[in-house]
């Protein structure tokens, strides 16, 4: 891998994770006269959160010329998933029934390193310990500037690295940060977090991955490389801090309840660590001369086991536009990649949401608690043509599921059309969060969001409609006039 950056390439990919290598080694071999630099903040030795990849992720591999890093001295097969989802009986998917072939347990740190690795092989310039920190677009190039953790680490005085390029992919992750530069906001569709630690393996573990739920979320332990194991539970941040589940003796009892791990076993030799697991999406993944790909355009629940196999595709697809934006002559042939790609992506997300709420919706044995509340909706729940008014009461008050931006859109969304029916207001929240170019929204998930508003009382239900202030002051100047 590369030491430093050259100061001019055509392509600048922010992030060397799957999503990010995926698309500069897609792109590599549609065209090699093309100049990819992909710019990565850590040097790959930091441990990264494991995976259970379900059947499938070799052959998306195969089509990037990476299926050979699947190996078992690195990553661990893995045999299925083990749940009692649904159900108090514990029921197995086993990937050996599967015609996709078998599913891993990933070391990702590895993983991610031997991808860069490749990328470095063919031609791809991979610079690691570059943080991005700020861009501006001049003269039909992006001017982008990054800080060397290396050089900041030693006190040096010149820690900036500049480069100029033609065209960003922000694979920055989940933080998204070229995009939310570009005026891009993620919608927010939870707030789950993952509270985990490592432990070592017991010759009696199952090969399996192993869900459990309860009444505040869901547990997920599953075997890892190195005779490690993952033990981890789910739940959204507010319940975590009203229930200390962030503390060791809690998360402890929980688990030893919920995921029948003995509490011997559960001491793990480090600290618990927090990590975001909300799903979001960025509605704007595409901009003039750059896309976002990866976590940097949408985060998936851990329970699909599809987050890194969907960076990877995504990746593909983004290398596929890329390459066709360079080729095209036009201003509206390139804009025509870019819509391809995000199309692509929109019929995902809809994909993903759809089974999201699915498979939540099959676990029905704490429906009145609140993180399965949050969770299982029924459209009918709603009348289109009811009306709906803001609970001025918790106008203020922050629901922990959707950022402050969706929750305030939603509220003046509402104030502002008080003799607009439901439908009205979905169509009008639509219109603001899908801008043009921008991925398609399901119209199911922006009525369970006013649904779920509605459960938790910042929104009310009305079957007649409100008259409008000036509407009234109208009735009353006819009737004083008789």
């Amino acid at each position: 891998m590369q030491a430093a950056p050259k100061a001019n390439y055509d392509v600048c990919v922010i992030g060397g994770g799957p999503a990010g290598l995926a698309t500069a080694l897609q792109l590599r071999a549609a065209n090699s006269h093309i100049s990819i630099v992909v710019m990565e903040a850590s040097n790959y030795s930091q441990p990264r959160v494991g995976e259970s990849i379900a059947p499938g992720l070799e052959s998306v591999l195969q089509a990037i010329g990476a299926e050979h890093l699947l190996c078992e001295h690195k990553h661990l097969p893995s045999a299925g998933v083990s749940s009692c989802w649904g159900s108090s009986q514990e029921h197995t998917n086993d990937f050996l029934l599967f015609p996709r072939g078998r599913g891993w347990h990933l070391n990702r740190s590895v993983f991610d390193k031997d991808l860069a690795t490749l990328a470095s092989e063919r031609g791809i310039h991979v610079c690691t310990g570059y943080r991005f920190k700020q861009s501006k677009y001049v003269q039909l190039n992006w001017q982008l500037s990054f800080t060397c953790e290396q050089a900041k680490a030693n006190n040096t005085t010149n820690s900036e690295v500049s480069i100029s390029c033609a065209f960003i992919v922000d694979a920055s992750g989940r933080t998204a940060k070229f995009a939310k530069l570009q005026g891009s906001k993620p919608i927010q569709l939870d707030s789950l977090i993952c509270i985990y630690s490592y432990i070592n393996r017991n010759h009696l573990d199952k090969p399996f991955a192993e869900i459990n739920p309860f009444a505040d979320g869901w547990s997920y332990s599953a075997p890892l490389p190195n005779n490690k194991k993952i033990v981890a539970l789910m739940t959204d941040s507010d319940i975590a801090s009203a229930k200390h589940y962030k503390q060791i003796t809690v998360w402890q009892n929980t688990l030893c309840n919920v995921a029948n791990i003995s509490q011997h076993a559960l001491l793990p030799k480090q600290p618990l660590n927090v990590w975001p697991a909300y799903s979001v999406v960025n509605p704007q993944i595409t901009g003039s001369h750059w896309l976002a790909v990866g976590d940097a355009a949408m985060c998936y629940d851990p329970l699909s086991s599809q987050g890194i196999t969907k960076s990877l595709v995504q990746g593909i697809y983004a290398g596929h536009a890329l390459s066709d934006w360079f080729a095209s002559s036009t201003n509206e042939s390139k804009q025509q990649a870019l819509r391809t790609y995000a199309n692509s992506c929109s019929s995902g997300f809809q994909n993903y949401y759809a089974k999201w709420c699915e498979y939540y919706k099959l676990e029905n044995r704490w429906q009145s608690a609140t993180f399965w509340r949050r969770r299982i909706f029924n459209l009918a729940d709603l009348n289109p043509n009811h009306y709906l008014t803001v609970n001025t009461h918790l106008k203020n008050k922050h629901w922990p599921h959707l950022t402050n931006w969706q929750q305030t859109a939603v509220c003046e969304t509402v104030d502002a059309a008080p003799d607009k029916p439901l439908w009205h207001i979905v169509n009008r929240l639509k219109e603001q969060w899908q801008k043009p170019g921008a991925l398609k929204l399901p119209d199911e998930y922006i009525i369970n969001v006013l649904l779920a508003l509605t459960r938790e009382g910042f929104l009310e239900v009305n079957v007649e409609k409100r008259v409008q202030p000036n509407v009234l002051q109208k009735v009353r100047q006819r009737y004083a006039h008789n």
